[in-house]
């Protein structure tokens, strides 16, 4: 029989002590850690050429209009790369957040994984909540400019039957 007076040996709070996770849970964090870092360093170097891309487009753009002749044809360029340009920094940007929350994910799992801490998995936890947070608003915010894109392509087609007819 057991002596009810002895106290025991788990913090009901966990904040700062181990924690009696299971190890195979342990396990699937270890396993899950490479892979949150290869996608973070993937999302990072990829944000990276899409700034690059950019820089590209507006000194190629700078570039063929100083060599052009006053033709205007360089006009013409110039109005469609450098907004196609800021297009790319503005993905680049949307995609560091992502890749910053994947790392931050992947160094509290290191932590937790070295601690047991219940302090390391809340940490582990919340990057992982903010990281599919930014995803799942990024999905609702393609999926509305999806439908407005389709509701402007068939007012257009609509429009432009009517004046055939």
């Amino acid at each position: 029989m057991e002596n009810p007076y002895v106290s025991s040996s788990v913090n009901p709070v966990g904040y700062g002590s181990s924690l009696n996770i299971d190890p195979s849970c342990l396990e699937a964090l270890r396993g899950t850690r490479p892979w949150v870092r290869f996608c973070s360093v993937i999302g990072f170097i990829g944000s990276g050429f899409m700034i690059l891309g950019a820089v590209f487009m507006v000194l190629s753009t700078v570039f063929a209009s100083s060599m052009a002749s006053s033709s205007g044809s360089s006009v013409g360029t110039a109005a469609l790369m450098v907004p196609l340009a800021l297009i790319y920094v503005v993905f680049a940007l949307l995609y560091i957040y992502p890749s910053l929350k994947l790392w931050q994910y992947g160094t509290h799992i290191s932590t937790l994984l070295a601690s047991g801490s219940m302090i390391d998995l809340a940490a582990a936890l919340h990057c992982q909540r903010a990281f599919w947070k930014f995803v799942g608003i990024m999905i609702a915010t393609i999926i509305g400019l999806y439908i407005v894109g389709i509701a402007v392509f068939v007012v257009i087609t609509m429009v432009g039957l009517s004046s055939i007819g």
